[in-house]
C-alpha cells in the first residue's frame, strides 16, 4: 500500500456499541499521532543522561509536555490512556518511569496549596504501593526528615507570600523559594532511588479550569517542578492559558504611559507559556472535526456506513453510503448556522458524538432523538436542527461568536457588523457589550457610551467589567465626574478592582489633584502591594510636589519591583537635581549596561549626561566646557534629532528645580541647552 492509498483509507469508528471499552478504544485510534508522540518524548526523557548529584545540588530544566485541546478534544482521557500505550508499545521506556495518578487542580480547596496536594499525591502513591515499608530504619528517617524540610519551607513561603514586605523581606523570600526548591530536588532524588526509576511522570488534568487557582498551579510548575528527576504532563487549552495568565498580568502591566497595553499583555503571557511549555513538547489533540481536514470518517452502524468529509455532498440511496450533507446547506439558506451546528457537534467527545448518534427516534411522539438507522434519520437530523437554525434558534449566538472572534483579531469594524446581526435575533449583554469595546477601539467614544448603557440595562449578572470600561471611556472624553462615577460603581460589585483605583488616581494625577491620587494609588497598593507601575506614579506625583527623597524611595521600588528604562530615567533626573552624583553614577552603570544599543532610551539619557556635566563643573571652570557642551550637544542632534523616544519626556521637573538653582552662569547655560533639547525633541 503506498503512503496516498494510507492517507486516503478512512478511520473507522464503530457507533454500534457505545460501551466505555469501545469508546477508549476508538479514541486512541484517533489520537495515534499525539500518542506517537508523547512516546518519542518520554523515551528522549528516560533515556537522557543526568547531572549527576554530587557535582550540582539543583539540576533546574522545564521538561513539562504540554497536550493542548480545545474543550471536548479528548485530553483527560488521552492523558490518563499514556501509560497503557506505553505498556503496549515501548515497555523499555515504561520501565524507567513511575506515573502518579492524575491531578485535578480544580477540586483545591480554599487555602490549599497545589505543591503540598503533589507531595501528598506521591506519599500516598508509596504507601499503597508499600514501597516505604521495605527501606531500612535509617532510610525512612531520611525520607521523612525531606517531607519535614518540605512542609517548613512550604509554610515558610506562604507566610512571606501573605506579608506586606520590605526589601530584607523579599531576600529572605527568595532564600526561603530557593531552599524549598533544594528540598523538593532531594525529595524527587530520594523517591526515584525507592522506587528504582528515572523519572516522576506528574500528570496534571485541565489547570485552565481551575479559574481561581490557575495561575498560582502554573507557578508552582515554573518555579517547583524544575527537577531533573520530576516529568509533569499537563493538559489544557493555550488559548484559555494565555487569557489566565494575560488576567493574573493586567494589573500591573498597565501604567500611566503605557500605551499598547493589550500587545503588552499577549506578548507577556506567550513569553510566558513559551518558557513553561517549550514549543517542542507540545501535543495537539484534534477533534474529529480538525481530522477530516486531512481524512476521512466512517460511522459503522451495523454493517450500514456513513461517511462524514467536508468537502462532499454525494449521496448513495441504498442506505450503505452517505456523505454528510455539509457544503450543500446552501439550500435551507442558513449555511453559517448550519455550519455551526456542524463544528459543535463534531468537535465534542467522541463519546458524546456516538451517545448523539446512537438514540432512538420515537415514532409516536413525531420527537426527533436522532438516531442513525437509515438515509432518512440522517436527513431528518439536518432538517430538524437546520430549518430551526434558520429561524434564529441559537443563531444569535453563532453571529455574537464570529463577532468576537474578529474583535481578537482587532478587527472590529467587522466585530459590529456581526454584534448587530446578533442583536437583530436577540438583544444579549453580551452582544452590546462586545459592540461597544470595538466601537471605543475605534475610538467612536460617544457612540460606544451608547452601547455600553444598553449593555448595563441587560447586566442581570452585574459585571463590573461594564462599568470599568464605560469609566475608561469617559476618561478619554474627559468627563472626568463620570468616568469616576463608573469606576466607583465597579469597586461596589469587585471593592478589590485596583485597576480601577489605579485609573482613578490618573484622572486625579492629571487634574493636578495630587492628594486625591496619591489617596487612590494607596488604595490600589494595598489590594496589590507588587505592582511596581503604581509605585512608579506615586513618584510621579512627589516628583511634581518636590518631595524627591519620598520621589527616590518610590521609583526605587518601581525599579524593584518592575524595572522599566522610564523609571531608570526618572531616578537619574532626581539623582541629578539632589547632587546625589554617586547614585547617579552606579545607576548609570546598570542602566547603560542594558540600553547601549537602544536608542530611543538613549536620546533621553545623553540628554541628562551633558546636563549633569554642566551641574557638576565648578563655576569657575564653566567658560572651559562650553566648547565641549556644544560639541556633544551637535552629536546628540545629528543622532538623535528623528528618533521617537521610548517615553514622552517633559523637562518640568528639571526646570522647576531652575527656578531655585543659585548658581546664574550654570543656569544660563543649563537653560540654553534645554531649550535646545526641546526644540528637537
Amino acid at each position: 500500500m503506498n503512503n496516498e492509498e494510507k492517507n486516503n483509507k478512512p478511520i473507522v469508528i464503530d457507533i454500534s456499541n457505545i460501551d466505555t471499552k469501545s469508546v477508549k478504544k476508538q479514541e486512541y485510534f484517533l489520537q495515534k499521532d499525539g500518542f506517537k508522540k508523547v512516546s518519542e518524548l518520554l523515551k528522549k526523557e528516560a533515556t537522557c543522561k543526568k547531572v549527576k548529584k554530587k557535582n550540582s545540588s539543583l539540576q533546574r530544566s522545564h521538561n513539562t509536555i504540554f497536550i493542548n485541546g480545545k474543550r471536548g478534544s479528548g485530553k483527560t482521557q488521552f492523558l490518563i490512556s499514556i501509560r497503557n500505550y506505553l505498556k503496549k508499545n515501548d515497555k523499555k521506556t515504561l520501565k524507567k518511569l513511575y506515573f502518579i495518578k492524575s491531578i485535578d487542580p480544580t477540586l483545591l480547596h480554599d487555602n490549599e496549596s497545589f505543591l503540598t496536594i503533589i507531595i501528598a499525591k506521591i506519599l500516598n502513591q508509596l504507601e499503597e504501593e508499600n514501597k516505604l515499608n521495605d527501606l531500612e530504619k535509617e532510610e525512612q528517617t531520611e525520607f521523612y526528615k525531606y517531607l519535614s524540610n518540605i512542609s517548613l519551607a512550604i509554610d515558610g513561603v506562604i507566610h512571606q507570600h501573605n506579608k506586606n514586605k520590605s526589601s530584607l523581606e523579599h531576600i529572605a523570600q527568595d532564600q526561603t523559594s530557593l531552599r524549598l526548591e533544594r528540598y523538593l530536588d532531594e525529595f524527587f532524588y530520594k523517591v526515584t532511588k525507592i522506587i528504582q526509576k528515572k523519572k516522576i511522570v506528574l500528570l496534571i488534568d485541565d489547570i485552565d479550569m481551575a479559574l481561581t487557582n490557575g495561575f498560582e498551579v502554573l507557578e508552582v510548575i515554573k518555579k517547583y517542578l524544575t527537577s531533573q528527576y520530576i516529568l509533569p504532563i499537563v493538559t489544557g487549552d493555550i488559548d484559555l492559558y494565555t487569557l489566565l495568565v494575560k488576567d493574573y498580568f493586567c494589573n500591573s502591566i498597565k501604567n500611566s504611559r503605557q500605551i499598547d497595553t493589550n500587545n503588552l499583555l499577549e506578548e507577556t503571557a506567550l513569553d510566558y507559556l513559551i518558557k513553561l511549555f517549550p514549543i517542542h513538547k507540545r501535543i495537539y489533540m484534534q477533534t474529529i472535526y480538525e481530522l477530516v481536514k486531512d481524512t476521512k470518517i466512517e460511522f459503522n452502524y451495523n454493517g450500514d456506513k456513513y461517511f462524514f468529509k467536508c468537502d462532499t455532498c454525494k449521496e448513495d440511496n441504498s442506505s450503505k453510503n452517505y456523505y454528510f450533507r455539509l457544503k450543500a446547506l446552501e439550500i435551507f439558506q442558513a449555511k453559517v448556522a448550519s455550519n455551526k451546528f456542524v463544528e459543535n457537534l463534531f468537535s465534542n467527545p467522541l463519546r458524546r458524538i456516538m451517545q448523539f448518534l446512537h438514540q432512538e427516534y420515537d415514532m409516536n411522539n413525531k420527537s426527533m432523538q436522532f438516531a442513525i438507522t437509515n438515509v432518512k434519520s440522517i436527513k431528518r437530523i439536518e432538517e430538524k436542527y437546520y430549518l430551526n437554525l434558520l429561524k434564529g434558534v441559537e443563531s444569535y449566538q453563532t453571529y455574537l461568536e464570529e463577532g468576537s472572534n474578529y474583535f481578537k483579531n482587532n478587527e472590529f469594524e467587522e466585530a459590529i457588523k456581526y454584534c448587530d446581526k446578533s442583536l437583530k435575533l436577540k438583544e444579549t449583554y453580551r452582544a452590546y457589550f462586545l459592540k461597544a469595546n470595538a466601537l471605543s477601539n475605534l475610538k467612536k467614544y460617544f457612540e460606544s457610551i451608547d452601547e455600553y448603557e444598553k449593555a448595563i440595562v441587560l447586566n442581570t449578572k452585574n459585571d463590573y467589567q461594564v462599568y470599568l470600561n464605560l469609566g475608561y471611556v469617559y476618561a478619554k472624553l474627559k468627563q472626568n465626574d463620570k468616568a469616576i462615577s463608573n469606576y466607583d460603581k465597579a469597586l461596589r460589585i469587585q471593592p478589590k478592582l485596583n485597576i480601577a483605583y489605579i485609573q482613578k488616581g490618573l484622572i486625579y494625577y492629571e487634574g493636578k489633584e495630587y492628594n486625591e491620587a496619591l489617596k487612590n494609588y494607596f488604595h490600589a497598593l494595598k489590594i496589590d502591594s507588587n505592582d511596581g507601575s503604581t509605585y512608579y506614579n506615586i513618584g510621579l506625583i512627589y516628583s511634581k510636589q518636590q518631595e524627591y527623597k519620598k520621589a527616590i524611595e518610590s521609583y526605587k521600588k518601581s525599579k524593584e519591583l518592575k524595572p522599566q528604562n522610564e523609571t531608570y530615567l526618572c531616578l537619574l533626573e532626581l539623582y541629578l537635581i539632589t547632587n546625589n552624583y554617586g547614585a547617579y553614577q552606579e545607576l548609570e552603570q546598570e542602566f547603560l549596561l542594558k540600553n547601549q544599543k537602544n536608542d530611543k532610551s538613549m536620546k533621553i539619557y545623553k540628554i541628562l549626561d551633558i546636563l549633569t556635566l554642566i551641574i557638576s563643573t565648578p563655576e569657575n571652570n564653566i567658560k572651559n566646557i562650553e566648547q565641549n557642551v556644544e560639541q556633544q550637544y551637535k552629536e546628540w542632534q545629528k543622532k538623535y534629532k528623528n528618533i521617537e523616544p521610548e517615553v514622552a519626556w517633559s523637562f518640568i521637573e528639571l526646570e522647576t528645580w531652575l527656578k531655585n538653582f543659585d548658581n546664574h552662569i550654570q543656569k544660563e547655560l543649563i537653560q540654553k541647552y534645554l531649550k535646545k533639547f526641546k526644540e528637537n525633541m
